[in-house]
């Protein structure tokens, strides 16, 4: 991989490639550039970045960056606000925006934020930024159509507003409110409305072909990043436990890793426990010991003697007696284990730690293996679900694979091995039914490896 850039709301995915070999990602938060220096590229491109609703891109992250040989450039955006701050460093800014950043001409963030949809709208600009406002004033000013008096009590005005509240329409009603004319900027503005943002940032694509074309020569630089223990904890963050490496040809998405996985409930249930204590040590974070719901302790005391056969109590008393605990230590042990699956339920999601958990004890190759196969058999397999199917799936899921009856509360139950619910466990169940009765027919193997 070349180069990457980060851009949203500034420009168009299309604009950028038409320039530039890259691959584009949806705007930068805190972790991103981190996460795109391991894949080793020669230069990140900065436009977008979060300034809220997420952690913004750190300056530290950046600095590793280049550290490690990466030209890292910004502009336009958050970009050029990061290039301005680290230009000393040896980050490279492009175009008008960060030059006035650089030099203190601008100086708070609100002059590049906007507001804007999401990705799936193409991020769609919802709000005029600040510095586009700016540029085109300084334009109708040098064009005569407004007096330069006008041009700047219209530019305080526009700073005035909230960021998300900025839009052109909205500027002209405030004006016109406050007595200014406004009549020939109005008709003018349609055509002549500046987008310096946009400009900066195909200027940045620009310069970074520009850069690729040369021979690449590693630059060394002079500094090396401190590793503190924030740093190692954030960075630790940033690479969530289970990472798949980048796919290819060969590889399987870890849904469906995980999904081969929950349908053996007893070994599920022995990485689950593994994976809940890798992330308490990883987190920091130990199980709250306030007083556990005594619903809860019913419900986990039947699930227990359900799971181990004590469906008599004259069972359950010989249980205890074999296993030396009395009734109260033995309900602590239930308590705890309600701690810990509440540990394991909140917070930070416990399926990296699970597929971690498959890597390490080398189990994780033969489950991708499974759900690969199992994939390319079922892609050309097109018959459609209908609800006896999913009940004659379901019987001979519990009944003949597991060998155990059907559980009452089927929600709860696919809920206790991480399905998302009901619909998303009978799909599982259907796809392993569907499958095994294609091995029997001789089409594929079956069993789990």
């Amino acid at each position: 991989m070349n180069a990457i850039i980060f851009a949203g709301p500034t420009v168009r995915k299309s604009d950028l490639v038409r320039l530039c070999d890259a691959t584009i990602l949806p705007p930068a938060a805190m972790g991103d550039i981190y996460r795109a220096s391991r894949q080793r590229p020669r230069a990140i491109g900065i436009i977008d970045g979060y300034f809220e609703g997420a952690p913004s891109v750190w300056h530290k992250e950046i600095l590793w960056a280049m550290a490690e040989g990466i030209e890292v450039f910004g502009a336009a955006s958050m970009g050029a606000l990061r290039a301005a701050e680290l230009a000393s460093f040896g980050m490279q800014g492009i175009g008008d925006i960060f030059a006035f950043y650089l030099a203190g001409r601008l100086e708070d963030d609100d002059e590049v934020a906007v507001e804007h949809g999401p990705g799936e709208m193409d991020y769609i600009t919802l709000s005029e930024p600040l510095v586009n406002i700016r540029a085109t004033i300084d334009r109708a000013v040098a064009e005569g159509i407004v007096t330069a008096r006008l041009g700047r009590e219209l530019t305080d005005l526009a700073k005035q507003q909230f960021y998300k509240e900025r839009s052109w329409e909205k500027l002209l009603r405030l004006g016109d409110a406050a007595g200014m004319v406004l009549d020939a900027f109005a008709k003018w503005l349609p055509d002549n409305a500046v987008d310096l943002k946009r400009a900066d940032a195909l200027k940045m694509a620009a310069a970074m072909a520009e850069f690729l074309a040369r021979p690449h020569v590693p630059v060394l630089r002079s500094f090396s990043p401190e590793w503190t223990v924030m740093w190692e904890r954030a960075t630790r963050s940033f690479i969530p436990y289970g990472e798949i490496a980048a796919s290819n040809e060969e590889s399987v998405s870890p849904s469906l890793v995980l999904e081969e996985l929950r349908l053996d409930p007893d070994r599920y249930t022995g990485v689950r426990r593994s994976a809940i204590a890798r992330k308490l040590i990883d987190t920091g974070s130990l199980p709250d010991h306030a007083p556990v719901d005594p619903a809860l302790l019913r419900q986990e005391l039947i699930r227990f003697r359900a799971r181990n056969g004590l469906l008599t109590h004259s069972s359950l008393l010989q249980w205890l007696k074999e296993n030396g605990l009395d009734a109260t230590n033995f309900e602590k042990l239930l308590e705890d284990e309600i701690r810990l699956d509440m540990a394991g339920s909140t917070g930070r999601s416990l399926d990296g730690y699970i597929l971690a958990e498959l890597q390490l004890a080398g189990t994780y190759p033969a489950l991708a293996r499974r759900a690969r196969q199992k994939q390319q058999v079922l892609d050309g397999d097109a018959r459609p679900e209908n609800r006896l199917q999913i009940m004659q799936a379901r019987l001979w899921y519990f009944e003949d694979f597991l060998n155990r009856p059907v559980p009452d509360d089927i929600a709860q139950y696919a809920r206790e091995l991480g399905f998302a619910g009901i619909e998303a466990l009978d799909r599982a169940v259907l796809r392993e039914f569907t499958f095994q009765r294609m091995a029997n027919e001789g089409r594929t193997p079956g069993r789990f490896s």
